[in-house]
């Protein structure tokens, strides 16, 4: 297969690197790809070192996208709440990158907002993000009770529907309210 002109979108940090990338110029009823790419592995032929050094942007690249990938050694996760933020940040990057929806990333942060992450999350949302989440968070009940037989509180997708936990609706409640994450010292 010949080579072709893609348009590659990167976010390069030290362990991984989020891409996706698409047709140039665009091809009709075709996406492109989207992904991650950690060290040790390649993405189309281009080494994890070669996508480094592109670095985060959008870059024209030549690659034969029947070129055998790997993901590479895969990052670690001390606990759950570090792959709820990376799935996240995934997510986050795929609706920059025009694969993913704002709605699709409404739901990986309400999925994700821990205790233990809200702090990490709000840095990463734009401001329209947080005024969202600040609206949501006015419409969750005080009352545990209520929450429990809120159906409006949880997330729909193709593979049905996942409850909001408790922590997170308490969490985005108190802290865009209040401004206090429940559980922390300040």
């Amino acid at each position: 297969m010949p080579q072709r002109r893609y348009i590659l979108q990167l976010e390069v940090s030290e362990q991984e690197i989020f891409y996706h990338w698409r047709y140039a110029p665009p091809a009709s009823d075709i996406g492109g790809g989207l992904g991650a790419v950690s060290v040790g592995g390649s993405l189309h032929g281009i080494p994890f070192s070669g996508l480094q050094a592109l670095g985060t942007g959008k870059h024209e690249v030549v690659f034969d996208e029947t070129a055998r990938s790997a993901c590479g050694h895969s990052p670690s996760f001390d606990n759950q709440d570090a792959l709820l933020l990376r799935r996240l940040r995934l997510e986050l990057f795929a609706e920059k990158a025009g694969a993913s929806t704002p709605q699709s990333t409404f739901c990986q942060v309400l999925l994700s907002m821990t205790p233990r992450n809200a702090k990490r999350i709000l840095p990463l949302l734009s401001r329209r993000q947080i005024e969202r989440l600040a609206h949501f968070a006015r419409s969750i009940p005080a009352m545990k009770s209520d929450r429990d037989q809120n159906e409006k509180l949880a997330v729909f997708s193709n593979a049905g529907s996942t409850r909001i936990p408790d922590e997170n609706l308490e969490t985005i409640r108190t802290l865009l309210i209040t401004g206090q994450i429940p559980g922390s010292d300040k």
